[in-house]
């Protein structure tokens, strides 16, 4: 028998994002010989790929975080998730943003064995224009009409669900439970999201928000695994009257046992979106 409890593991599977805010020119220094240029200026003499290497988080900007790049093999899997080989097709930008002039990416982790979620941050850079662009595609991806159970939600709970990209595929994946969320108040505009699909016997959840400011996109993807199996499994012991609680990866245990939850579904910190947001 298999406890769903603490179960949380780094799953990080989509999408791309944050580019160069500052289409800031920058221009000429003005004249005077020897004079010192302006670090704006000095920005914007740098390419898109350095400016956003400059812009990405370090561990040290966030307390209680650790950052790290991406290993080669996750950074493989999202680039296989590129926009046109999603069904239906508008859902594409919900799996990958579309090709930018530059993208950058890092992955967040709790350094202090508080958060169990690990968080992907990738940015990218695009004309303005096409970040406006991008961000209304999402809107449209994740338009909320009825409602459905959010994949992992208590009992009773319900979250609204995406017309026509409810469930999608890119792929070999198939994502469902797509439903969106709250909108933080961050950057020139955001979208936040929630989706799932399916690794073997574990459900991969992910919580998505995309932040644009200028022609930056950045994209917080937070992401965590869950065990439907374990949790029936640990629900049937109660109501057979095993004594599923204490000893089993945190229970909480009790008189008689108490039934393990599933793991929390994932969020994006909102620490994380600030830190990243006082860097660029």
């Amino acid at each position: 028998m298999k406890s769903a409890v603490s179960r949380s593991v780094v799953a990080v599977t989509v999408l791309a994002a944050l580019g160069s805010a500052a289409a800031c020119g920058g221009g000429g220094d003005g004249g005077g010989a020897g004079g010192e240029r302006p670090k704006a200026s000095a920005a914007a003499s740098m390419g898109p790929a350095a400016r956003l290497e400059r812009a990405a988080l370090a561990t040290g900007d966030i307390k209680g975080y650790e950052v790290e790049r991406p290993k080669a093999s996750d950074a493989a899997e999202r680039a296989a998730a590129r926009p046109g080989q999603a069904s239906p097709a508008k859902c594409a930008p919900l799996a990958a943003l579309p090709e930018p002039e530059a993208r950058v990416d890092r992955v967040v982790t709790g350094a202090d064995g508080k958060h169990h979620t690990a968080t992907d941050v990738e940015l990218a850079a695009y004309a303005v224009t096409d970040a406006r662009n991008t961000m209304t595609d999402l809107r449209e991806a994740t338009r909320a009409v009825g409602t459905t159970k959010a994949v992992g939600a208590a009992p009773g709970a319900k979250a609204a669900e995406s017309k026509g990209c409810a469930t999608f595929r890119v792929g070999g994946h198939r994502y469902f439970g797509l439903h969106p969320l709250p909108v933080p108040d961050k950057g020139d505009e955001a979208v936040s999201y929630a989706y799932a699909h399916r690794e073997g016997e574990f459900v991969i959840r992910e919580h998505v928000t995309v932040v644009r400011r200028g022609g930056t996109l950045m994209t917080f993807a937070a992401s965590n695994l869950y065990d439907p199996e374990g949790v029936q499994d640990d629900r049937r012991a109660e109501r057979d009257g095993a004594d599923g609680g204490a000893a089993m990866d945190g229970g909480d245990g009790g008189d008689g046992g108490s039934t393990p939850t599933a793991d929390e579904n994932p969020e994006v910190a909102s620490e994380i979106i600030d830190a990243q947001l006082d860097k660029l």
